[in-house]
Parts: structure tokens; sequence; C-alpha cells
């Protein structure tokens, strides 16, 4: 963070160097306009006053000779008669030629020409043809730019002493401004790693309330409650998946000490028919763990189209084929979805077998359409699910009170696996009251 801090203070302040210098530059620029502008207006006025004394040669002298120390000035006749000139300004006539003549002395001269004189410094010139009763007169004058140039080099060396103060003053100012405002991004950074510390992690302070961050901290709070509770579950599923394995393991291990304690060969058929079973319940248990796993994570065949109709159908023919439930289907010819079929067969199966498990003597499967879904019912006359219970039912190893023995409940992996199926698929599932009593599952996917 102390790098981004100096990387913006330095780029800031480099802006706003380039910046003040591009300022200074322009006001430099400016200033110097300014005062040529100001000095032409000068020359033409004094132009004015000596083409009125024109009239009167030895005022127009007088005139003259006071300005010599300030002023190159050369006044004459349109047809190159000299009325008055200055001492300097005699040796720079070929100078003063070059000035262009303008015939109005009330508008400054848009481009004045430059006159080099004698001296050390660079002098502006202008004329002027100025009509007066008396006749036309021609003026030429020229001024010293030595306050121009003093005023601008002022200008431009307060402006080399005062930017590198003000780019320093901008740089603390920035780098003042953005630890006060990083500080809430620090304690943010704080909290997150006594977070990565402690379980469960510990909720993020919204410490700058009406900020863009508070956004930035209820979001990586949200983050970090919803991987805590993924945690949580994830523990709870380790400690009923080693419950169920462990069960069956433990009979297992039993039947075996009492059958070597006995050491009868009479008890081995018994022996080896409680093994078997205990063996298979750990085999569906396993293979139950193994489906919700690769269900959660995503994972599965190749997703493609298929029938939901003929595999409902067929579901609902081998289970009726049993003869525990009397189970009536209602689908359409065809209907189509997206997915994996072995994953969509097994929901079909857990829903079946879960209803089935639970009815009094009916079971009725109806899947019908929408525009963009595909929705599957699931009815039985069983003793129904309680509003408190519809959503806890869809979690590994959850069996409800009129199913708790093991015989009745199996693992209570079923739901969750047609849960997890289900959103793999884009679907979702749910519980209400089924009109025939008991419960209703309903499916909805995504059509193909």
């Amino acid at each position: 963070m102390r790098t981004l801090r100096m990387r913006v203070s330095v780029a800031a302040t480099l802006i706003a160097v380039l910046g003040l210098a591009l300022g200074a530059w322009a006001f430099a620029a400016a200033t110097e306009h300014s005062l040529r502008e100001r000095l032409v207006a000068d020359l033409a006025t004094e132009a004015e006053a000596l083409a009125r004394r024109a009239a009167d040669p030895d005022a127009l002298r007088t005139l003259v000779d006071a300005r010599t120390t300030e002023r190159l000035l050369r006044v004459s006749r349109p047809d190159g008669t000299l009325l008055a000139a200055s001492r300097h300004a005699v040796r720079q006539s070929a100078d003063l030629e070059r000035i262009d003549i303008h015939a109005d002395p009330g508008t400054p001269p848009p481009g004045p020409g430059w006159v080099t004189g004698t001296s050390d410094f660079a002098k502006l010139g202008a004329g002027w043809l100025i009509h007066q009763e008396s006749g036309a007169v021609r003026v030429l004058i020229a001024a010293p730019l030595a306050d121009v140039q003093q005023a601008v080099g002022t200008v431009t060396t307060i402006a080399v002493l005062a930017v590198p103060l003000l780019a320093a003053g901008i740089w603390v100012l920035v780098w003042l401004a953005l630890g006060r405002s990083l500080r809430p991004v620090d304690r943010l950074r704080r909290q997150a790693a006594e977070a990565a510390d402690s379980y469960p992690p510990p909720r993020l302070e919204a410490t700058s309330a009406g900020t863009e961050l508070e956004t930035l901290i209820a979001t990586l709070d949200d983050l970090l409650q919803r991987s805590a509770a993924g945690v949580r579950r994830q523990r709870r599923f380790l400690a009923d998946a080693a419950h169920e394995l462990l069960s069956p393991l433990a009979t297992l291990r039993t039947t075996l000490e009492v059958a070597a304690r006995r050491n009868d060969p009479a008890d081995l058929p018994r022996v080896l028919a409680r093994s078997l079973r205990a063996q298979g319940r750990l085999e569906h248990t396993a293979e139950q763990l193994l489906t919700i796993a690769r269900a959660e994570d995503a994972g599965g065949g190749q997703p493609a189209d298929l029938d939901l109709a003929a595999l409902l159908r067929e579901a609902g023919t081998d289970l009726a084929a049993t003869g525990e439930i009397p189970v009536r289907t209602r689908a359409p010819d065809s209907l189509l979805v997206t997915g994996d079929e072995d994953g969509l067969r097994r929901l079909v199966d857990n829903l079946l077998r879960n209803a089935v498990r639970h009815a009094g003597s009916r079971v009725d499967l109806h899947l019908h359409a929408t525009r963009d879904t595909a929705v599957l019912e699931v009815d039985d006359d069983g003793p129904g699910i309680a509003p408190a219970n519809r959503r806890a039912v869809f979690e590994p190893f959850v069996r409800l009170d009129e199913a708790r023995a093991r015989k009745d409940g199996g693992t209570g992996l079923g739901l969750a696996i047609v849960y997890a199926i289900a959103t793999q698929h884009g679907g979702e599932v749910t519980v209400t009251d089924s009109p025939l009593g008991g419960a209703r599952f309903l499916v909805r996917l995504p059509r193909g």
C-alpha cells in the first residue's frame, strides 16, 4: 500500500509540476504580450503628440530632445523632408526605415517591427502616417524593451522559485490526503489478516460509512462469512460421513469378534450374511458420498440433450413393477432438457425412492413444461414435511423424526444428492404440500 501511495503521490506531483510550469510559461507570455501592447499604445500616443507639434519646428525639436534618453524618434514629411530626429536616431535611420507604417495611430499596429539600437538592449519600433491640418507627418519611434524584459524576467524568476516549492507542498498534501484516504484500507487489511488466523472469522467493520469502501467492506465481509459457512458445512458433512461409515464398520467388527470368540462353524452362514449386509451399507454410503461430492463440484458427464419424459416414464415403470406402491405417471410424449444423463437418472430415482419410502398408498409423477422450464412434480400421500423442515431436508445426513431409523430413513443423502444435481444443472428443487396430503417435491430444470 505504501508503494501505491508513493506512486500516486509522485504521479500527482509530476502532473501538478507540469501544469504549474505550463501555467507559469503562459502567464509570462501573457505578461510580455500585455506589456508590449501597452508600450505600442504609449508610442502611438507620443506619435500623435509629435505630429501636433510638426507645425512648430522649434517646439518639435525641443520635445524630441526631451525624449532622447528613452526613445529613438524621427519625424519627417512623406516626401522624406526631415523635421526632427533624436541624436541616436540619425545614426540608426536605416533601422528605423524598416518599421512598417500604419495610417491610424489610434489602433496599435498588429506587428510592429524590431529595431536594434546601439545600446545593449533591444527596442520595439512602430511607425504612423498622421494627417494634420498642416499636412501629413511621418513619425517613426522606437522604445527600449528593458522594462518589459525586466518584468518578464521577474515573473520567470518567481515561477522558477515558486514551482518547486508548490510541487513540494502538493506532494506533502497528496501524501497526507492519500494516507488519510487509505487508512480504512489499512484497517481492512489488518482485519482480514486477523480473520485469516481465526475461526470463525470476525465481522469486518465498515468504518468508512458513506464511501466507496463501504461496499467493498460489505462484499468482503459477506465473502468471508459465506466461506466460513461453507467450512462449517464441510466440517459437519465430514463428521456425519465419518459417523455413517463407522456404524457399519462397528457392526462388521463386532460380528467378526463374536464369531472369533465362539469359533463355531455353525455360526458361519449367519456371520457371513451379517457381514455382507454391513459391507453393503458401507458401499452404498460411500457411493452416495462420491455422488454428492461430484455433483457439488459441478462434475459429471458431458452435457447432452435428453428426453426427460422418457426417462421419467422408464423410472416410474420400473418402480411400479416392484409392486411396493402404485405409481401414476403423467408426462408429455417428449420433453428435452440439457444435462448429464446419469445425474438426472439419479435425481429422478432418488425422488421416487423417497416418495415410495414415505407414501401411504400412492405416488403421482407429473412432468410438464413452461416456455423455458421443465417442471417435475413428485407427490405422495405420506405424513408430509413441516414448513420448518423444508430447507433442512436437503442437507446431507438429515433424517426427520418419522424416519430416524436407518431401516426407514436410509443414509440421509438422497435428497441432498437431488438438490446438488438440480443446482448443477441450473435448476432448483423445493418442497410444498401435496394435494394427496403428503409432500410434493417440485423440480425445475432449464429446457434444452
